[in-house]
Protein backbone atom coordinates (compact mmCIF):
# COMPACT_ATOMS: atom_id res chain seq x y z
CA UNK A 1 0.00 0.00 0.00
CA UNK A 2 2.99 2.36 0.75
CA UNK A 3 4.57 1.76 -3.18
CA UNK A 4 3.71 4.99 -4.99
CA UNK A 5 3.10 3.03 -7.98
CA UNK A 6 -0.54 1.68 -6.04
CA UNK A 7 -1.23 5.72 -6.65
CA UNK A 8 -3.49 5.06 -9.87
CA UNK A 9 -3.77 1.40 -9.49
CA UNK A 10 -7.30 1.38 -10.40
CA UNK A 11 -7.22 -2.06 -11.85
CA UNK A 12 -8.02 -4.23 -9.03
CA UNK A 13 -8.48 -4.60 -4.67
CA UNK A 14 -5.33 -5.99 -2.43
CA UNK A 15 -5.55 -9.04 -3.48
CA UNK A 16 -7.34 -10.22 -6.47
CA UNK A 17 -7.95 -14.09 -5.03
CA UNK A 18 -9.62 -12.55 -1.71
CA UNK A 19 -13.10 -12.27 -0.44
CA UNK A 20 -13.17 -9.55 2.47
CA UNK A 21 -14.96 -6.68 2.82
CA UNK A 22 -11.60 -4.44 1.69
CA UNK A 23 -10.85 -6.17 -1.73
CA UNK A 24 -14.46 -6.70 -3.29
CA UNK A 25 -15.30 -3.03 -2.40
CA UNK A 26 -12.12 -0.79 -2.54
CA UNK A 27 -9.36 -0.40 -5.46
CA UNK A 28 -5.43 -0.63 -4.18
CA UNK A 29 -5.24 3.18 -5.58
CA UNK A 30 -8.08 4.06 -2.83
CA UNK A 31 -6.89 1.73 -0.03
CA UNK A 32 -3.55 3.47 -0.63
CA UNK A 33 -5.01 7.05 -0.32
CA UNK A 34 -6.74 6.27 2.79
CA UNK A 35 -3.49 5.09 4.09
CA UNK A 36 -1.00 8.06 2.71
CA UNK A 37 -3.76 10.57 4.48
CA UNK A 38 -3.51 8.86 7.72
CA UNK A 39 -7.66 8.19 7.55
CA UNK A 40 -8.56 5.56 10.25
CA UNK A 41 -10.58 3.78 7.53
CA UNK A 42 -7.71 2.88 6.12
CA UNK A 43 -6.32 1.16 8.88
CA UNK A 44 -9.98 -0.47 9.35
CA UNK A 45 -9.96 -1.70 5.98
CA UNK A 46 -6.30 -2.85 6.15
CA UNK A 47 -6.72 -5.00 9.39
CA UNK A 48 -10.08 -6.54 7.98
CA UNK A 49 -8.02 -7.65 4.79
CA UNK A 50 -5.48 -9.35 7.32
CA UNK A 51 -7.81 -10.87 10.00
CA UNK A 52 -9.50 -11.90 6.88
CA UNK A 53 -6.42 -13.88 5.12
CA UNK A 54 -5.39 -15.85 7.87
CA UNK A 55 -8.87 -17.08 8.52
CA UNK A 56 -9.09 -18.31 5.64
CA UNK A 57 -5.54 -19.76 5.87
CA UNK A 58 -5.75 -21.63 9.02
CA UNK A 59 -9.37 -22.71 8.38
CA UNK A 60 -7.74 -24.02 5.26
CA UNK A 61 -4.57 -25.75 7.02
CA UNK A 62 -7.67 -27.16 9.50
CA UNK A 63 -9.19 -29.11 6.21
CA UNK A 64 -6.50 -30.11 4.92
CA UNK A 65 -5.01 -31.58 8.83
CA UNK A 66 -8.16 -33.62 8.36
CA UNK A 67 -7.86 -34.72 5.24
CA UNK A 68 -4.26 -35.90 5.70
CA UNK A 69 -2.48 -33.68 3.57
CA UNK A 70 -1.12 -31.02 5.64
CA UNK A 71 2.27 -31.23 4.52
CA UNK A 72 1.89 -31.45 0.77
CA UNK A 73 -0.26 -28.30 0.94
CA UNK A 74 1.99 -26.70 3.06
CA UNK A 75 5.02 -26.60 0.88
CA UNK A 76 2.34 -25.69 -1.93
CA UNK A 77 1.11 -22.53 -0.04
CA UNK A 78 4.86 -21.46 1.27
CA UNK A 79 5.79 -21.92 -2.65
CA UNK A 80 2.93 -19.42 -3.52
CA UNK A 81 3.37 -16.82 -1.12
CA UNK A 82 6.96 -16.17 -1.53
CA UNK A 83 6.21 -16.01 -5.16
CA UNK A 84 3.98 -13.54 -4.51
CA UNK A 85 5.04 -9.55 -4.53
CA UNK A 86 4.74 -8.49 -1.25
CA UNK A 87 4.77 -4.70 -2.08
Amino acid sequence: VKNARYTRDFSGPLDNECTCYACRNFSMSYMRHLYMAGEILGLRLLTLHNVHFYMQLIFQAREHILSGDFIDWKRAMLSKMSATDPT
